[in-house]
């Protein structure tokens, strides 16, 4: 069992098939604390980097994207909402 204890996760080239995404996210979920950063370097290979957004989405994680200065590859910054701002957002959306 992993605990909550990392502030930041690191993770680059790490996605070359689809199944992988929803894994990834187990462990940073697992893992990350609340209101903790997973930075992700991404460089597009066989999967579609919609599935990635489409699975923080669904774990209801924010992400930003970062200049990465090389083409064809990104940076992205995942968040980990508090359950505060995950409430306050489902109130400004509903």
């Amino acid at each position: 069992e992993v605990k909550k204890e990392w502030d930041l996760i690191i993770a680059s080239d790490v996605i070359y098939v689809p199944n992988v995404v929803p894994l990834l996210f187990d462990v940073v979920t697992a893992g990350l604390r609340e209101g903790g950063e997973f930075v992700l370097a991404y460089a597009r290979r066989n999967v579609k980097f919609e599935l990635v957004l489409e699975e923080a989405e669904r774990r209801g994680i924010v992400w930003e994207e970062q200049e990465s200065g090389v083409e064809g590859e990104n940076v992205w910054v995942f968040s980990m909402k508090s359950e505060v701002e995950a409430e306050v957002e489902g109130d400004d959306n509903g």
